[in-house]
């Protein structure tokens, strides 16, 4: 991040070095167990009917996902150096499921920035998306699910 000195003005990292450092990054490998008291109040909370069957809801690779992926939201912030001005937003996210998710499995987690992008909008000004997939494992190492997401950075400056 660059300080101006006389204006006091936080400029974005420069897109080049943003991508040229983040594109291909792979996260800590990670693991996360649901549990059952988790599934209850998760599924409470998006209202899903019950779980007679047993399934997770479709959610849950996001949710395993995130919660295990080597870092914290805080730690990506840090690495696509969000200043102290700047906000972060969910962006787009894409779940494909090979598998239901299981209670009290756990699951590996591994992950890698796929995409940095840098557009300008006319209310919220300059903004990066980063674009990362998580792989969330079985036990066997087989895939469970795919999660694409990206998250947005807005720049202000």
């Amino acid at each position: 991040m660059i300080v101006l000195a006389d204006e006091g003005v936080v400029s974005p990292p420069e897109l080049r070095e943003l991508r040229e450092r983040l594109v291909g990054f792979r996260f800590p490998d990670g693991a996360t167990v649901i549990r059952r008291h988790e599934v209850c109040l998760g599924h409470e909370a998006m209202l899903v009917p019950g779980d007679a069957d047993g399934q997770l809801h479709a959610l849950w690779p996001l949710i395993a996902g995130l919660r295990g992926m080597g870092m914290s939201v805080a730690d990506l912030c840090e690495l696509v150096r969000m200043g102290p001005d700047d906000s972060i937003m969910f962006g787009e996210l894409e779940i494909s499921q090979a598998a239901p998710l299981e209670v009290d499995t756990e699951y590996s987690i591994q992950g890698e920035i796929r995409d940095v992008v840098r557009r300008t909008g006319k209310r919220s000004g300059v903004f990066d998306v980063v674009t990362f997939e998580l792989q969330v494992l079985t036990p066997s190492g087989a895939s469970a699910a795919t999660v694409t997401n990206s998250f947005v950075f807005v720049r202000r400056s």
